[in-house]
């Protein structure tokens, strides 16, 4: 794949050149030294200048040094004059022979010379020159001689001189010195430094690559490891977007050892030594290391060190005397590249050795180090030592709270422990692991771990740990089913009245309620622990276990018990001063009153958890009550208070993507087209991320948007969404509940291949009849039309009582369908229509208009080929039709004779026939059978 060259960055310097080439057209000369470090982009930069030069009808030349000499005298300029078509006043193909006697040297040249500068300045008066000279560290000394004398004598013409340099002026002969000096005394002259990029620069160009392949490139890696330098970041850049596996590209190796080839080989091996140093490189530690295997003398690390920073390889920290770092990180990756694999582990060895002694009083501090080095002396040390380290790291993380980093390390004593065979650090692991990981998404993984260390501690006489590991609390159904039989032992080792024994039972019963949905065996358990922390006095522990009969009574659709445990918690956070719970507590009975219909209630408490979260300074609840009062306020349809807390929210978090998607819902649903494309413009714009979390609301919102506004961006956001729920969801309810619903939405709209199993999965969800809005339509669309209609009336009697006109209007949209759906007679759909109008047209939904619209045309569609005939009537004619008569039909549909007749009256007046003959041949003309 072939990559377009981009240039990035450089705006300053750029405009600074493009000034001077605009005065350079009108007669004025510049001289420039541009310098910078190997990779930097000189020549990229200049470049870029002699593009310009073309817009600014200037003659652009260039001419490179080579590297390692060996050029004839005066090369660098050969193809200068050659360029400019000036005759040669040097024989360049015999010019040391010619130059050979030291009495007519200088002379010699000094008239060359000025005889070169004056054909310059001549060519300079027809059209102005721009002359490039590339790294001068490695021109040749003739050369360079040439141009200190040539720079000053070409003031006054139009003549524009760049010379580029790296950085090291270590590198730099006396002469090139003497020529810089030279060129920097000149009138109007200037040093332009180039540095690396930043990481906006860095960002620019690896999103430019990724344009160009198509791939994603983490930019913030490319930064980290190329330290900025230009090469570095277009070659680790194009690494991944070639999906290169980290190996590193040619090009990155041969720039490393273009510059190792200028140390000395001393200085390259303690480099070496150095790039497998685990952070800093510490000078009193590279000294044990380089002599554990060498002999070295501290003079030989003192030059080879002071040697690699001149060389700019390492950079000394400013702060830390005799600490040092690799300026790109990707040059300790080539340089480490270079050693091989038993030598690497020989040198880890050494560095463990070293470290160990070094931190001996401080081995769990450093432990993190220590793993480093172990990991990679591998095979050369044993692995109960790795064991040991790796428990002292994950202690360590742990006591900084660094859980994941913690469960790294016990998973990893997991992995090359290798045994069935539980041993105390094995157990150490497994309940290291447990602890880490609970209460995340992990519990899955960490089942197995929590009994089998439960087990071994219990074994081993270890109650107390045992029991410490029977408190963990999961929240998923694969955890708490597989804790259920060690909660049941620990309550058998667990002190009578004990605090221990009241968490044992709040996280025995919070399993069996949630796992088992034995509510009252839950309750009892949940209750008696309570009672022991009410003896104890120990109002938190009672407000844990009143946080889990909350959602052990709301799972199992026991929503005035659930609401009675909030009630507690917030009488107990009264108590307690803990704004928190208190302000939680006000929150979840808000969001309980309005499922219950409650609604006024419930939006009173959640504008108090909201004014209890502001007083307390607790940013996240402040922004939770900020989206729960704003899906209060879409569902009373208060669209202006609704948008006043979308602004409120967006205040605190710019990028909530919950917020953000409620306000697609209320534009989509108020008919501002323009308002609309911002809302969902700014949604989508944090798609990235949000892929990992909290989709299971936000979806609910896109899905009503969705209804609202049926693009095929929105719907494959949607899906997108819904199908990332359901691969993370193998076990959490509350997500599985967000996927169920979204589900059933979109099959409203005719997008399920199994209504009958959806009506019964949302059933099984036991939710509040005012969290389920969709299930009377899905029950229509299920053929169930009695059920349905049951449903519609029960669902909109609530919504209508409670106040919650937007639900109101979506199920009287949804009992329109129905009732079109299942042809029921014109007068019911025309009512229902009207009614549904009326009541969206109260709630300012807009975007119902339309679809009213559509179902009065599908209606008289309807009729049309229906011929105004009633499903009733439709039903007795195609009865008719089949042969039976009027005792038969009235038979089979459980009429009375008198009313077959009476409907087959109207069948035939409607039909403008007279017999049941002319009834039937009316009725097959007519498609109706």
């Amino acid at each position: 794949m072939i990559f377009p060259d981009f240039f990035v960055g450089r705006n300053r310097e750029l405009e600074n050149l493009r000034n001077r080439l605009h005065a350079l057209s009108c007669g004025a000369s510049f001289v420039v030294a541009v310098a910078g470090e190997s990779g930097v982009g000189k020549t990229t930069f200049t470049s870029a200048v002699l593009q310009l030069s073309q817009s600014a009808n200037v003659v652009g030349i260039r001419s490179t040094s080579v590297a390692h000499g060996g050029t004839p005298p005066y090369w660098l300029w050969q193809s200068v004059l050659d360029k400019l078509g000036i005759s040669n006043p040097l024989d360049f193909e015999d010019a040391d022979a010619a130059l050979l006697d030291p009495t007519t040297r200088a002379r010699r040249e000094f008239v060359a010379f000025e005889s070169i500068a004056a054909a310059v300045r001549k060519v300079a008066a027809e059209r102005p020159i721009l002359i490039v000279l590339e790294d001068l560290n490695w021109a040749d000394e003739d050369s360079l001689r040439l141009l200190a004398h040539i720079a000053p004598g070409l003031e006054g013409a139009a003549v524009g001189l760049i010379a580029t340099y790296r950085q090291q002026l270590e590198d730099v002969s006396v002469v090139s010195k003497q020529a810089l000096l030279s060129l920097m005394r000149t009138a109007d002259s200037e040093l332009i430094m180039l540095e690396s990029f930043t990481e906006a620069e860095t960002r620019d160009l690896v999103g430019r690559l990724e344009k160009a392949s198509g791939q994603d490139i983490p930019w913030a890696d490319v930064f980290e490891r190329s330290g900025g330098n230009p090469l570095f970041v277009s070659e680790l850049g194009l690494m991944a977007s070639l999906s290169s596996n980290g190996e590193l590209s040619s090009t990155l190796r041969l720039a490393v050892e273009y510059r190792l080839n200028l140390l000395k080989p001393r200085t390259i091996e303690l480099l070496e030594l150095c790039s497998l140093a685990s952070r800093e490189i510490r000078r009193s530690t590279i000294s044990i290391v380089a002599n554990s295997g060498d002999s070295w003398s501290l003079q030989e690390i003192a030059e080879s060190i002071d040697e690699a920073v001149q060389q700019k390889f390492l950079s000394e920290d400013p702060e830390l005397d005799g600490s040092y770092s690799f300026r790109h990180p990707v040059v300790r990756e080539v340089i480490a590249s270079r050693i091989g694999k038993h030598r690497k582990s020989q040198i880890h060895t050494r560095y463990l050795d070293a470290l160990e002694t070094e931190f001996e009083n401080s081995l769990q501090e450093q432990s993190e180090v220590l793993v480093f080095h172990a990991e990679h002396a591998r095979p050369l040390i044993e692995v109960q030592r790795l064991v040991r380290l790796l428990i002292l790291a994950a202690r360590e993380a742990m006591k900084t709270f660094s859980v994941e980093r913690a469960a790294i390390h016990y998973t990893r004593v997991i992995e090359i422990s290798g045994s069935e065979m539980v041993d105390e650090s094995l157990a150490e692991a497994m309940r290291g692991i447990v602890v880490a990981g609970s209460g995340t998404d992990r519990d899955s993984e960490i089942a197995q771990y929590f009994e089998r260390s439960f087990r071994y501690y219990v074994g081993a006489g270890m109650i107390d740990l045992a029991l410490e590991i029977a408190q963990i609390r999961f929240i998923d159904t694969v955890g708490m089913s597989q804790g259920i039989e060690v909660y049941e032992a620990a309550l058998e080792l667990a002190e009578p009245d004990s605090k221990i024994e009241a968490n044992i039972l709040g996280r025995l019963g919070r399993s069996v309620g949630m796992v088992r949905g034995d509510y009252s065996r839950a309750q009892s358990l949940l209750e008696s622990g309570i009672r022991i922390a009410q003896q104890l006095e120990d109002a938190n522990l009672e407000m844990q276990l009143s946080g889990d009969g909350v959602n052990v009574a709301a799972f199992n659709g026991e929503y005035l018990d659930s609401r009675s445990y909030c009630v507690r918690i917030e009488q107990l956070a009264k108590v307690t001063s803990d704004s928190l719970s208190e302000s939680g507590a006000y929150l979840h009975l808000g969001i309980f009153d309005m499922a219950l219909g409650e609604t006024a209630r419930g939006i009173e408490y959640l504008t108090r958890s909201l004014a209890q979260s502001i007083e307390s300074h607790i940013n996240e609840r402040i922004s939770s009550s900020h989206k729960v009062l704003i899906s209060a306020f879409i569902k009373v349809c208060d669209w202006e208070s609704a948008r006043e807390h979308v602004q409120l929210a967006l205040q605190l978090f710019p990028t909530d993507d919950r917020v953000l998607g409620l306000s697609v819902v209320i534009e989509s649903m108020t008919g501002n087209a323009e308002a609309y494309t911002d809302a969902f413009s700014g949604f989508m714009a944090t798609a990235e991320q949000r892929r990992d979390s909290g989709e299971g609301s936000s979806t609910r919102h896109l899905i009503m948007a969705y209804r609202a506004n049926e693009t095929a961006e929105l719907f494959k956001e949607v899906e997108r969404s819904i199908s990332a729920i359901e691969l993370r969801t193998q076990s959490t309810s509350q997500l599985s509940v967000g996927a169920l619903l979204a589900r059933a939405c979109l099959a409203l709209d005719g997008r399920s291949d199994d209504y009958q199993q959806l009506r019964e999965q949302l059933i099984q969800e036991r939710l509040q009849v005012l969290e389920l809005p969709y299930l009377p339509g899905v029950t229509s669309l299920a053929g169930l039309k009695k059920e349905a209609d049951d449903e519609f009336e029960q669902a909109i009697s609530l919504a209508t009582e409670s106040g919650q006109l937007f639900t109101e209007s979506w199920l009287r949209f949804d009992l329109a369908a129905h009732l079109v759906r299942h042809s029921y007679g014109e007068t019911a759909i025309a009512q229902a229509i009207s009614s549904g109008r009326r009541t969206a047209t109260r709630g300012g939904i807009v975007a119902l208009n339309e679809r009213f619209d559509s179902l009065e045309l599908q209606a008289a569609g309807r009729k049309k080929r229906t011929a105004g005939l009633t499903s009733r009537e439709l039903e007795i004619l195609r009865l008719m039709y089949s042969g039976k008569s009027n005792p038969e039909i009235a038979e089979e549909l459980v009429l009375s004779r008198h009313t077959v007749v009476r409907h087959l009256s109207n069948v035939f007046s409607k039909l403008d026939v007279s017999n049941r003959t002319e009834a039937s041949k009316a009725a097959v003309e007519l498609g109706l059978v």
